[in-house]
């Protein structure tokens, strides 16, 4: 067997090749034997990897089907029925995806849809289960609510605007450059009003949010706009009923000032914090880590306003 194995920051140079060959032997039961299909991986979050020493990320997959064990009676409500050797398939696994084969339960193995590839189904569940998971079971998304989507044009803010569209929500998306603006506009139906490039300063992004908030009159949602629709109704400048926010630092703190009350904030990363080099940058992290948010679970209360933070691979 084939994996990519990390040893320190930034150790793999070449996304489109294994770095290293290593035997890997399973321990574990053999439920499913899934051969993964290879393809361009993530490795946006090696910088605060908690683990130390040489471990083979990736947490989804895709692939064929090379064998089954013996049938897993309580850990699946999914019925192993449906899956035998030779089908294509996708997954989630708690780290060991970047390989060419994985043993996994079959409780996180589900049937490839017909109208995916590979590359699809490796790319579909750990973004497809951070939205959902942060607007529905956590946020609780209602229609016609406001949504702040930061980094929208990736691909958790993607099936954020998807999940907006279907459910009639009026999103926000803040995006770290003008270059990803037509992106939005055309794949997603945004108007120029809804469309946030992020001030680093403060200040600046406050306003911007206010801005962002205050115009919402006349705009369609962007599922109303997809059918053709009326323009969405008007709605009192409350803030927001719904912010993701995987940036942490001083976007959060902006944020959070502006949810509206019975607004939900769920955070899921700290992406403010990052450097774009191989290693750390402790001039820049330090400070922000002490300046980092503070919330008064007193005037959480009094103002009705919540946060939630999840971590997916719990």
């Amino acid at each position: 067997m084939k994996a990519t194995s990390y040893a320190n920051a930034g150790d793999w140079s070449k996304p489109e090749e294994f770095r290293s060959s290593v035997e890997w032997k399973s321990h574990c039961p053999p439920l499913a034997q899934a051969r993964s299909a290879s393809r361009l991986l993530d490795s946006t979050w090696r910088t605060f990897s908690r683990y130390s020493g040489s471990f083979i990320p990736g947490l989804e997959y895709s692939g064929v089907v090379d064998a089954l064990g013996p049938p897993d009676t309580t850990s699946s409500p999914f019925p192993s029925s449906t899956i035998k050797a030779g089908d294509p398939v996708y997954g989630f696994t708690r780290f060991g995806a970047y390989a060419s084969h994985l043993n996994v339960p079959l409780a996180y193995v589900r049937p490839l849809p017909s109208s995916f590839s590979f590359a699809q189904g490796a790319a579909f569940i750990v973004q497809g289960l951070t939205a959902w998971h942060a607007m529905i079971e956590l946020g609780n998304l209602k229609k016609g609510q406001t949504v702040l989507v930061h980094s929208a044009a990736g691909g958790v803010g993607c099936f954020a605007l998807e999940i907006c569209a279907k459910f009639q929500a009026f999103p926000i998306a803040t995006i770290g450059s003008e270059t990803k603006r037509a992106f939005l506009q055309s794949r997603f139906g945004l108007n120029d009003g809804q469309i946030v490039v992020r001030e680093k300063e403060d200040r600046k992004f406050a306003r911007q949010l206010k801005d962002a908030v205050r115009g919402k009159s006349g705009r369609n949602r962007v599922g109303e706009r997809a059918r053709g629709s009326h323009e969405m109704q008007e709605k009192e400048d409350g803030g927001f009923d719904l912010i993701l926010d995987a940036l942490g630092g001083m976007y959060f703190k902006e944020g959070y000032k502006q949810l509206a009350r019975g607004g939900r904030m769920i955070t899921f990363g700290a992406a403010d914090y990052l450097s774009p080099t191989d290693g750390p940058n402790w001039w820049k992290i330090i400070p922000r880590y002490l300046t980092r948010p503070r919330l008064d679970p007193g005037d959480m209360c009094a103002e009705n306003r919540g946060v939630l933070g999840f971590n997916l691979i719990w």
